[in-house]
């Protein structure tokens, strides 16, 4: 495990979320990265052509200081929302949710990698609830599960990855704002 990727699959998950949103370099557009931590997917978005910044409680390298549950951009500004093992972790994923549909512009994708307590069945209707429809969902607890193996081997981050309530599941989803026909 490295101090820049803390969150399960490291660079590579990150790479198979951008890719299972159709996202492959060159890209162009906006994209804001939640829960950006050390920034590191801030500069693999900025590798594949984006325009990007990362938002955390803690400034890094193009990473701004800002709560993910009020984020300080401005409506529709955003052709793509990242977030990786920051929903959960901000107390209230639902309005972590309604930020990112806020921020994102109504043809872009909100892509997230994350622990969820509820079963995928109820996903889309949650997702729904926050203004989201679902365009994909993928499975990757076992990854997850390994990944808190290592940390409470390696002493890092176990009071984080060892707060998802029993039975939760690890799931990379795209998201697009509601389109109302």
């Amino acid at each position: 495990m490295t101090e820049s990727v803390r969150h399960p699959g490291g660079t590579e998950l990150t790479k198979r979320l951008l890719t299972l949103g159709g996202y492959h370099p060159p890209v162009t557009g906006r994209a804001a990265d939640l829960g950006a931590g050390s920034g590191a997917a801030v500069r693999i978005l900025t590798a594949y052509g984006f325009d990007a910044v990362g938002i955390d409680r803690e400034p890094a390298e193009n990473v701004q200081e800002g709560d993910i549950l009020h984020l300080p951009l401005e409506d529709d500004s955003f052709d793509l929302v990242l977030s990786e093992c920051a929903l959960y972790l901000s107390g209230d994923p639902r309005q972590a949710l309604r930020e990112a549909a806020r921020i994102v512009k109504q043809d872009g994708k909100i892509l997230i990698a994350d622990v969820f307590p509820v079963l995928p069945q109820k996903l889309p209707e949650e997702m729904r609830e926050c203004g989201l429809q679902v365009l994909f969902l993928e499975d990757h607890t076992e990854e997850w599960k390994e990944y808190i193996i290592e940390c409470l081997w390696q002493k890092e981050y176990v009071r984080e990855v060892c707060s998802a309530p029993k039975n939760s599941r690890y799931y990379l989803i795209g998201l697009q704002r509601w389109k109302y026909e």
